[in-house]
């Protein structure tokens, strides 16, 4: 796919929550990928999508250049459930090839204690995903969805700077026009920005069904360059969060594609799991 088509991608925030809940079978958890109003019996307010993200496209850009499709998005966007707009953003441009949705999602923890769960994570997120396509106003999407499961023993306890650096040379494949060291300076849409990571004590969230408040991954922002070493402060990089592994959906997807909502959605991975209510 032409990087020009890629970089015309972008879009608003949807509405509602994704909300995950894990049953534990065998070390094979389940989950729901389903946007709810309520977490835990407490009722929640969704994130307006016509507060914070119209303020991102209205005003000067400090931090990406948006592509200019944003300003093709259809008048009754806010209206379209997550599905509907992700359908709207795969749907190619003159002579693309179809577009996928998903992120890289990189095992860096290979104890075998933990073979099972990370099994059963993949399995399911796979099929609730499917599950969800299929019954929603969308379900052309779940032909479209491509998770990327990356198992190399080698990534065991791999730092940031390493799996961003394995990320952009997957993404130079993919799209060989993007130049690997380009920073931050182009927003290459949800798929080419980040990916997750997956390390023990993601594993141990998804197996306990229990974390901060739901099981998590993290999720990496792929082209900000580490800060250099011996100078490394994750806190201060903003380059990485928690995330309730439901957000692995399309509505969070959406979000993403977008990729200055980072900084509305960030919050210090010291100070728990991101949260959007």
């Amino acid at each position: 796919m032409a990087a020009s088509s890629t970089l015309r991608r972008t879009t608003k925030l949807s509405r509602g929550l994704a909300k995950t809940t894990l049953l534990r079978d065998c070390g094979r958890p389940t989950h729901s990928f389903q946007p709810y109003n309520t977490i835990c019996g407490h009722q929640i307010t969704p994130i307006s999508p016509h507060s914070r993200v119209t303020t991102f496209l209205k005003h000067e850009q400090p931090f990406s250049s948006l592509p200019p499709r944003l300003s093709k998005c259809p008048d009754d966007w806010d209206d379209l459930s997550p599905e509907r707009q992700l359908k709207w953003l795969l749907e190619p441009i003159g002579d693309e090839p179809p577009l996928k949705w998903g992120w890289v999602i990189y095992r860096i923890c290979y104890n075998p204690e933990w073979d099972r769960t990370w099994e059963g994570f993949k399995e399911s997120l796979v099929r609730d995903n499917l599950r969800a396509a299929a019954s929603s106003d969308a379900p052309e999407i779940a032909e479209a969805m491509d998770w990327k499961f990356v198992e190399d023993r080698e990534l065991e306890g791999a730092s940031l700077r390493k799996l961003k650096r394995r990320f952009r040379e997957w993404v130079a494949g993919e799209v060989p026009e993007v130049d690997v060291n380009r920073g931050e300076d182009v927003n290459l849409g949800s798929r080419y920005t980040f990916f997750v990571r997956v390390d023990e004590e993601s594993l141990r969230s998804i197996f306990h069904g229990c974390g901060e408040p739901f099981p998590y991954v993290a999720i990496v922002k792929g082209w900000k360059d580490c800060l250099p070493l011996g100078e490394e402060e994750e806190e201060e990089n903003e380059d990485w969060m928690k995330i309730a592994i439901g957000n692995l959906s399309p509505w969070f997807w959406v979000i993403m594609e977008n990729d200055e909502n980072w900084y509305y959605c960030y919050r210090a991975p010291s100070s728990g799991m991101a949260e959007w209510y």
